[in-house]
């Protein structure tokens, strides 16, 4: 599967502004917000996405400590970074990633990076 075809579930730490861009660009993506879920610990929405079978986008590197230390099921994390950019600068980060080749199976870890007008994926399964 391509990271559009995955539906996402957009961390309180991500705007409206990527929220629309990826709906626009055919992403199945709600945000916490819409699940009520503001304010909600990391661990209730990890749990909740991975019950509803969405992968986390997320600026918060908390989740991949829940995955590793605490072992937490997951379907995937999507991890946009540095996480101090403006919004609009993760826009080309996520132009790229939605045009991916890779074929991605659950569970993943696919961390966007940004620096100047370069940007890098790795990714774990």
């Amino acid at each position: 599967m391509h990271i559009a075809d995955f539906k996402l579930l957009a961390d309180e730490n991500i705007s409206q502004l990527l929220i629309d861009f990826l709906s626009r660009n055919k992403c199945d993506i709600i945000s916490v917000r819409d699940i009520g879920f503001v304010s909600k610990p990391d661990t209730a929405i990890l749990d909740w996405a991975y019950h509803n079978q969405r992968v986390v986008l997320t600026l918060d590197s908390d989740f991949g400590g829940l995955i590793f230390a605490a072992n937490a099921p997951y379907w995937g994390i999507i991890y946009l970074r540095p996480g101090h950019l403006l919004s609009g600068e993760h826009l080309l980060t996520l132009e790229k990633m939605i045009l991916l080749e890779t074929d991605f199976e659950p569970p993943f870890i696919l961390v966007g990076e940004r620096k100047d007008k370069t940007v890098r994926f790795r990714f774990k399964h």
